[in-house]
């Protein structure tokens, strides 16, 4: 833009204070023009992206990077924003921004050459420059027919997701070909993979299998719904899918509360922990395996059929002191009528050294070479290099 500024007449002869009035219009004036030149500089220039599933901040770093301009953002407000995709080329800089903030609430403007993003009370509904996702529309019930409210409802491999409203009508922004995740705590989880149709009703299960387990609890077995304790099974499944021949090291992150430490002894036995690692005196758990006193450390993992720990008092009331620690309940595996069945189960690994002088090493005469100059009066290297070293107590060659 182009500014030319013309006087009709010269300011001689004019009074000081009309000087000084016509000085600042003039000033005033150029700045301005001057800011709408950068303005209109920012909002021309193009940005080419092709990112998926990223940190807004990175779409950012990208557009400062492209453009020379400056965002300033707390780095803060944007923790749990969800995950930006977007392929453009020759995109605007509001066109990108506008794709960044889609449905947050979050504004942004244009200062000088820098752009200000923050945080707003209302969300910001915007247009995409290209094409829009389609959103989906359902409710989520129960086996009765009524409503489910809270029902988490997630893209499946995204961090996007709503949840159900209070009448279990849910409504998500997803694209055909992907799949949604229905979860609530007590039902099963469902999975629907969307196709043309963008309303559905989904019916959740009651899930039973964890209420009807059958966990051993001293003298008896019952099922986990009658149980009023603290009582955690592990899940076997799990537990021998850790490549270790210790059944104690294998229990380890199967049960909540339950703390394994190594000795550090090879071939030692480890510490089991069920209240916690700053218990006084001995922690040790009472283990039984097949209802007799023993260790874990000495059974094989596929030998065991399952494991029950015993975590409140009232393991005390069965097994008496020896129960205040906690109670491990082992069962092993017992043969079973039918065919045999054989499997295999094995783990492996190797370890190759590195090769070459990866430690940089100093050979024998790089060494004798380094302690002369250190020390040039040294009597060590005196003749060369000799076949060995002695010191002691005033004596050194």
């Amino acid at each position: 833009m182009k500014l030319n500024v013309y006087c009709r007449a010269p300011l001689i002869g004019t009074s000081t204070l009309a000087k000084t009035l016509m000085i600042m219009k003039l000033t005033a004036f150029l700045l301005l023009t001057f800011c709408l030149q950068v303005a209109a500089k920012s909002y021309s220039q193009t940005v080419t992206l092709s990112v998926k599933n990223v940190k807004v901040q990175r779409v950012f770093k990208e557009i400062i990077r492209q453009t020379g301009i400056s965002i300033v953002y707390n780095e803060q407000l944007f923790e749990g924003f969800p995950l930006v995709s977007m392929d453009v080329k020759d995109a605007l800089i509001p066109d990108v921004m506008n794709r960044c903030l889609k449905n947050q609430a979050f504004e942004y403007s244009f200062e000088n050459n820098t752009i200000v993003v923050k945080k707003t009370k209302f969300i910001i509904q915007t247009i995409p420059v290209a094409d829009t996702i389609p959103k989906v529309r359902g409710r989520v019930m129960n086996e009765a027919g009524e409503p489910m409210t809270n029902v988490s409802i997630m893209v499946k491999s995204t961090q996007t997701g709503t949840v159900s409203g209070a009448d279990g009508s849910f409504s998500i922004n997803v694209e055909q070909g992907n799949t949604l995740v229905f979860t609530f705590i007590g039902y099963q989880a469902q999975e629907l993979k969307v196709a043309s149709t963008r309303e559905y009703t989904i019916v959740l299960s009651v899930s039973t299998n964890t209420l009807n387990e059958t966990v051993v609890t001293g003298y008896s077995s019952q099922r986990r719904k009658d149980i009023t304790g603290s009582v955690s099974v592990v899940d076997m499944k799990a537990m021998k899918s850790i490549p270790t021949g210790s059944g104690e090291q294998a229990l380890q992150g199967m049960a909540s509360g339950v703390t394994i430490i190594s000795s550090g002894v090879p071939g030692g036995e480890s510490n089991i922990f069920i209240r916690g690692v700053s218990s006084f005196g001995s922690t040790q758990p009472l283990i039984l395996v097949d209802g007799v006193p023993a260790s874990l450390h000495d059974i094989n993992t596929n030998d065991i059929e399952s494991v029950q720990i015993l975590k409140d008092a009232g393991a005390a009331s069965i097994y008496g002191v020896r129960g205040s620690n906690g109670v491990i309940v082992v069962t092993t595996k017992k043969g079973k009528l039918g065919e045999p069945t054989i499997s295999y189960d094995g783990y492996y690994g190797n370890q190759i050294p590195l090769k070459g002088n990866v430690f940089n090493l100093l050979n024998s005469p790089d060494f004798a070479t380094l302690v002369k100059k250190v020390n040039p009066g040294t009597s060590l290297f005196a003749n060369g290099l000799p076949d060995y070293l002695y010191a002691g107590p005033g004596i050194v060659g």
